[in-house]
């Protein structure tokens, strides 16, 4: 959320224009449907005019009052839109790299199955990345559901995007979270997994430690707040160094959560693999994992792999990721 005003400011009409030229700021262009001579629609049209942006114009009855600011935008020379192609032009001529990208997007969503095509959205240009920047780690959990959703849809129906849109809208969606209810090897994410539960696990480890992040949650500074708190990280952030101690805290803690979750699935064999051990930091699972069990020869099968069975060295594993 983008504002200019504190907390629990109310929704005043005096500031929207204010909180209007926020949003036709952030915006490639503005699309108007209504507007009258004196309305907060043509304020926020002529905002982004003045911001440099694209304003576009759906024209309408030249008889209702509501289309007089319609009018006057297009006699200023404000494109007429009467169909979703008429936008794509204007994008074609004024922003190229956003209108090849969308046309890229729409043609793979014709070639690709569902899986593969929100995966394909959500890796191009680090997309997933700056979603989860942007909104937060909370968003992690019903991306990857959703992701399963793919999934499991692929496996059962058949049908092109489209279809399966409608098999989502429409609340055919649900799924399955029990294992035992078909035999054989599921690939899937640690938030995917959570309910589950296998005899077998094998948790590979990719052996990269988080970053620190430069989205700041300072919602333990302002606990009987009903909102969120978030701040940026600047390249002078001295005066933040608790609040980013603190996120960093969270994060690592969350990360270790993660490996706690994933070893829980298993019920009688967890296997554990980490590659390229050399260059690994010494903070990730697998390490951490070696360092706990290294008094423990016969759970080595090589020097990448550690296999744990006794339900002693198990519960002792799972004591430590509490810890």
């Amino acid at each position: 959320i983008f504002s200019e005003y504190p907390l629990n400011t109310p929704p005043l009409r005096q500031n929207f224009p204010q909180r209007n030229r926020i949003v036709t700021g952030l915006s490639y262009g503005t699309l108007v449907g209504e507007a009258a001579i004196r309305s907060g629609a043509l304020i926020s049209a002529n905002l982004a005019l003045e911001q440099g942006r694209e304003v576009m114009c759906i024209p309408g009855l030249i008889s209702n009052p509501n289309t007089e600011g319609i009018y006057k935008l297009i006699k200023q020379g404000a494109p007429i839109v009467t169909s979703a192609d008429d936008v794509f032009e204007v994008l074609k001529t004024q922003y190229p790299d956003i209108y090849t990208d969308l046309v890229d997007t729409i043609k793979k969503s014709t070639q690709l199955a569902p899986y593969s095509f929100f995966t394909y959205v959500l890796n191009k240009n680090n997309t997933r990345q700056k979603f989860i920047s942007a909104l937060g780690k909370q968003v992690i959990d019903p991306t990857e559901e959703f992701l399963t959703m793919c999934l499991a849809y692929e496996r059962t129906q058949p049908g092109t995007l489209y279809h399966f849109l409608k098999w989502f809208i429409t609340g055919d969606s649900e799924i399955k979270r029990d294992m035992d209810a078909s035999q054989g090897v599921r690939i899937m994410t640690v938030h995917g997994s959570k309910g589950l539960a296998s005899p077998v696990v094998f948790l590979i480890d990719t052996l990269t430690f988080p970053k620190p992040e430069t989205i700041l949650n300072a919602n333990y500074l302002h606990k009987n707040s009903n909102y969120d708190v978030w701040l940026w990280k600047t390249t002078n952030s001295a005066g933040l160094q608790p609040i980013i101690n603190k996120n960093r805290q969270d994060q690592i803690a969350e990360y270790y959560r993660l490996l706690y979750v994933a070893m829980t699935r298993t019920r009688d064999e967890l296997y554990i693999y980490g590659c390229d051990m050399d260059r690994a930091p010494e903070m990730v699972w697998h390490k951490q994992l070696w360092n706990v069990f290294g008094d423990k020869q016969g759970l080595f099968i090589n020097e990448d792999t550690l296999r744990i069975t006794n339900d002693t060295e198990i519960n002792r594993l799972f004591d430590w990721c509490k810890e």
